[in-house]
């Protein structure tokens, strides 16, 4: 005869669930902190009560989460084993209260009761209850007799008036050990470490300690730590993402607060996704500063924690734990390799319990899994051989050693230091296949401008390997232009240096030939041709124009640097920059011809006579038949250069638009000189705005888009403006006004 037969449940489990599996009484406190978090709730209040009375000491917990109802209390909170937080239990009123990814999913964290008290009280309440739930529950019961059955044991339930608006309260009492100031500290400095320092989800958490009897702030407050970011001031880290869908790694490098260069490659590990990962070298200055705001030696507070859903899994990152063999592989290569002692970080896990479960004992860490050894290999291959790479190869440990102090050494390398050495690292790096991308501090390129003629062909090509692996076009334009303006500078330079010595050399020459025939002729000419003199002026004002253009570079580069750069100090800085490069074209290209000095900071003179000199000398060669009107008689204060290039630009255009002439129509009206400037080109499109074709970059003819910009830039620095004429039909017309100013 066959029959279905089913399991009894000693009330005995009680124990294996409860004091005997949760066996340390910190971890007991956390697992009901977890509980705060995973209700919902913004802040917890952990209370000792009446310390040094060992018959009456108790604990208080209260947080203000969701709270429970008699539904909740019945069919979740007392059903053994039963988790809502478990993925495939979470109903959608659930999500919707706590819009958050639970810390913890066992059943069994409320069992934490009976290894701090043998009796609980537990006041409950959601928003929607009119009264307080009450469950009192004395755990010896369940202790009588091991053939009770686990279900027959009673608990207490009752209601009260309302004693909060919403969230639950335990009160522990009977407790199983004495808790002295000493360990109430001790629970302080865990507490520090049980919530992720830098909650990725930037979600609202604090845990507030309070013991009525001890009034010192060293243990009374919210409870925080900040140590990961004083550290990031001091010393080497590496962060490393990887992405939610799992597709992506990135790996990023800062060194005592800067940012250096980061590397996206595609991920091997098929069970990894939604994991961040810091770790942090703990050179003398930062165990230094360790030591000071923690009060406690970076060795003994432990090494690479492990956080899952913003909570810390025990006993990962504990003193004397090394979880992933570096100081054993640090004995096989002392000065090659980080141990535990040199490093302190922290890992990151957002996800479901597919790939990481937890022990039930909660301080045993993870169940071994492919997930979790993938975790291992993750952090030794991807993070820990990544900071090594930099603080052994490139800064060479960062600190001075004693036999660095004994050779005269005083300053430790720092990322300026050793610019030429990253941009080494990031070249090999670029030669891997399954790099996506790579980006770095544009401070690196100043390694260029710092290069030495001998040398800067290796260091273009250095920059260009690592501009063509990266996917942002932007920096690979930047690049190329580095590269293509500091060639171009390099040949200039070399051709001005042999025209400079050839002039040198015939100055001294003449300036011999002078001393000799003085006596002979009082009268004599200057020793220089005005050539000559000429030439050495335009070249003294291109060196002027380039110093101002590097300076405005180094301080954007500082600003950069410093965070503190907007995406409009930028544009403005390139702006400046590209006004200062086409004076400089416009002076070296035509000064040579033009019989009037280009080098002047201001002249005097009328604006028509200017123009029809400078076309006529410059502009005489061009496929394009030029005309002035001038009906002024007014001279104005003007920069020759800047006339100069607002020419070059207006009739550059016209050429561009297939125009076959262009005139100028110059008259004074009032205050103002107002010129006028036609062509019979193509015109402007009919879908074009006129006032467009002045933003800078902005162009619809294929050009650059700064040559109007600059012409309005001019006109603004002269205090005028200027407008285009959308009824001419025949072709182009913009008008400009300039205001007669006082000399």
């Amino acid at each position: 005869m066959s029959e279905n037969l089913n399991f009894k449940i000693s009330s005995a489990l009680k124990n294996i669930i409860g004091k005997e599996l949760i066996n340390d009484k910190f971890i007991a406190v956390f697992e009901l902190v977890k509980n705060s978090y995973d209700a919902g709730a913004t802040r917890v209040d952990i209370s000792f009560n009446n310390i040094f009375d060992i018959n009456r000491t108790s604990i208080t917990i209260e947080d203000n989460g969701c709270g429970m109802n008699y539904e909740d209390i019945k069919n979740k909170w007392l059903f053994v084993a039963y988790s809502e937080k478990k993925i495939r239990n979470q109903t959608s009123d659930y999500r919707e209260r706590i819009k958050r990814v639970a810390a913890g999913a066992k059943g069994v964290g409320r069992f934490s009761c009976d290894r701090l008290g043998a009796s609980l009280d537990l006041y409950t309440n959601t928003v929607y209850c009119n009264k307080t739930n009450v469950l009192k529950i004395n755990w010896d019961n369940f202790e009588q007799d091991d053939k009770n059955e686990f279900i027959n044991v009673d608990v207490k339930y009752d209601t009260v008036e309302p004693i909060m608006k919403c969230g639950t309260k335990i009160i522990l009492s009977n407790l199983r050990e004495i808790w002295t100031k000493d360990n109430i500290i001790q629970l302080k400095n865990a507490l520090k470490r049980l919530i992720n320092p830098d909650n990725e989800t930037h979600d609202s958490f604090d845990i507030y300690l309070h013991v009525k009897e001890l009034t010192d702030n060293e243990i009374n407050g919210r409870i925080f730590n900040d140590i990961f970011e004083k550290l990031n001031i001091k010393t080497t880290s590496v962060e490393l993402d990887i992405s939610e869908d799992g597709k992506q790694i990135k790996t990023a490098l800062y060194d005592r607060g800067r940012y250096i260069y980061s590397v996206k490659e595609k991920n091997e590990f098929d069970n990894l996704f939604s994991i961040k990962i810091k770790l942090f070298y703990l050179n003398r200055s930062a165990k230094s500063e360790f030591t000071k705001s923690m009060g406690i030696e970076s060795v003994n507070y432990g090494s690479v924690f492990i956080y899952k859903n913003n909570f810390r899994i025990f006993p990962y990152g504990e003193p004397g734990k090394d979880f992933f063999d570096m100081d054993r592989r640090k004995t096989q290569g002392y000065n090659r390799y980080l141990g535990t002692r040199e490093v302190i970080g922290r890992i990151s896990i957002t996800c479901d319990d597919k790939h990481f479960i937890e022990t039930s004992s909660r301080n045993s860490g993870f169940l071994e899994s492919k997930g979790y050894n993938q975790l291992i290999d993750c952090f030794y291959n991807k993070v820990l051989k990544f900071l090594e790479k930099y603080v052994v190869d490139v800064i060479e440990w960062g600190d001075l050693s004693k036999e660095d102090i004994l050779a005269g050494k005083t300053k430790a390398l720092n990322p300026e230091d050793v610019k030429l050495e990253i941009i080494n690292q990031l070249a090999s790096i670029s030669k891997r296949k399954d790099i996506i991308d790579i980006d770095y501090n544009t401070d690196l390129l100043n390694v260029i401008q710092e290069a030495s003629a001998d040398n800067v062909e290796s260091k273009l090509n250095r920059l260009k390997d690592i501009a063509q692996k990266s996917k942002d076009k932007n920096f690979q334009v930047l690049a190329n232009n580095v590269i293509g303006t500091t060639k171009a500078l390099y040949k200039e330079n070399q051709e001005n240096s042999k025209t400079i010595q050839k002039i040198s050399d015939k100055n001294e020459k003449l300036q011999n030939q002078y001393e000799s025939e003085r006596n002979k002729s009082f009268f004599m000419e200057d020793a220089l041709s005005i050539e000559q003199k000429n030439f050495i002026e335009k070249m003294h004002t291109v060196n002027i124009n380039i110093d101002t253009i590097k300076k405005n570079i180094c301080l954007l580069y500082d600003d950069v640097k410093n965070g503190s750069a907007s995406k409009e100090d930028i544009e403005n800085t390139l702006k400046d920059i590209s006004f200062l490069v086409e004076r400089i074209r416009s002076l070296t290209q035509y000064g040579g011809v033009a019989n009037f000095n280009l080098n002047d900071e201001f002249i005097t003179q009328k604006l028509g006579e200017f123009i029809d000199e400078y076309c006529e000398k410059i502009f005489r060669n061009r496929n394009i038949d030029i005309a002035i009107t001038n009906h002024s008689n007014i001279s104005l204060r003007f920069c020759p250069q800047n006339i100069s290039t607002l020419l070059e630009n207006l009739i550059s255009n016209s050429i561009k638009a297939k125009a076959k002439k262009c005139w100028f129509e110059i008259q004074d009206k009032a205050s103002f000189v107002v010129m006028d400037y036609f062509d019979d080109g193509v015109g402007l499109k009919k879908n074009v705005d006129p006032e467009t074709i002045f933003d800078f970059g902005i162009s619809y003819d294929n050009g650059s888009g700064i040559g109007m910009y600059h012409v309005k830039r001019i006109l603004e620095e002269m205090k005028g403006d200027l407008v285009v004429d959308e009824q001419y039909i025949n072709g182009f017309k913009i008008q400009m006004r300039i205001p007669v100013c006082e000399k």
